[in-house]
């Protein structure tokens, strides 16, 4: 049970909270929301806690082999946003268009591609050092690649400066003081280190519950936000076993053994919503109303919910035919 729990404990807490968001539609005037200056200073905890979580010897080792990392950078930054592009983002509501844009372009998760690669028998390291590097990337990626493409035209200069100031002292900041710690102050990582994903992943559903409550605190229909939640679920069932098929026969082309190609499955097919909803939540700050970020979210949160399970699925099929 406690192995349930350990392995599943976001996905339980992910419902938790926004069935609390939804249950609490009718009194919203008694809940409190986090004020701008608290979100600010969860999120900057949060990317203090992902530097903290950057191996020095996993970034030394980038590009050894380089197959390996190219490839799951092409299908986090590139394959799964063409993809996106081409098939969905024609015919869905600007919300969640701008949602599915996110998912396809956040980086992968370290954790729990890393640990599903170990649990299925591949490339510990080659994992590693590719979510790594997809975190690092992505995190000054994603901002980028939104004022490229919205910035200009929902906002004007001052709000694009006063999202680039927030990138600054919210992400690189905090990553930067997490990864010295870890390296110049290892008595203290050693203390942080144990607790790094429980208290990201609660910090985290604080955020998401606060965003969700946002929604109903703005009038949002609750089942405006439950048509948008099975709209999600159901493209994001899709969009995970198609973009699982093609990473899998596409790995065929590179000269992969079985080891990496299971280190490369899952890291490329992955996203991560530890750096994922703080990256979108601090991107779209100065762009969007905060009855909107609930709907931001959701695609990242269905599709991370089908990686789970069915990641944990597909361990136990490659150590059947390991």
């Amino acid at each position: 049970m406690f192995r349930i729990i350990q392995q599943y404990g976001f996905i339980f807490g992910l419902v938790l909270v926004i069935g609390l968001a939804i249950s609490n539609v009718q009194s919203m005037e008694t809940v409190s929301l986090l004020s701008a200056s608290n979100k600010w200073l969860l999120i900057a905890v949060i990317f203090a806690f992902q530097g903290l979580g950057l191996s020095k010897e996993a970034l030394s080792q980038s590009f050894k082999p380089i197959q390996l990392p190219i490839f799951v950078l092409f299908w986090n930054f590139l394959g799964f946003p063409l993809l996106v592009a081409s098939t969905l983002l024609w015919w869905i509501g600007p919300n969640l268009q701008m949602g599915f844009f996110f998912l396809s372009i956040v980086p992968t998760t370290i954790a729990l591609s890393v640990a599903y690669t170990d649990l299925s028998g591949g490339r510990v390291s080659g994992a590693l050092i590719s979510t790594c590097i997809s975190n690092l990337i992505g995190a000054f990626l994603v901002p980028f690649v939104f004022i490229v493409l919205f910035g200009m035209d929902a906002g004007g200069q001052s709000q694009i400066i006063q999202m680039v100031s927030k990138i600054i002292f919210m992400l690189i900041v905090p990553v930067l003081l997490g990864y010295g710690i870890r390296h110049y102050l290892p008595l203290v990582a050693r203390y942080c280190l144990p607790i790094k994903k429980i208290a990201v992943e609660i910090l985290l559903l604080v955020l998401i519950y606060n965003a969700f409550a946002g929604c109903f605190c703005q009038s949002l229909s609750s089942a405006v936000l439950l048509n948008d939640l099975i709209i999600c679920l159901g493209i994001c069932f899709l969009l995970f076993l198609v973009i699982s098929a093609l990473v899998w026969k596409s790995s065929q082309s590179f000269s992969f053994d079985r080891e990496s190609r299971i280190a490369a499955f899952f890291t490329a097919s992955h996203k991560s919503v530890c750096s994922g909803i703080p990256l979108i939540l601090l991107t779209i700050s100065s762009f969007s109303k905060d009855s909107e970020q609930a709907m931001v979210l959701l695609p990242l949160i269905a599709y991370y919910f089908f990686q789970v399970c069915f990641g944990a699925y597909l361990t136990h099929r490659f150590r059947q035919t390991n």
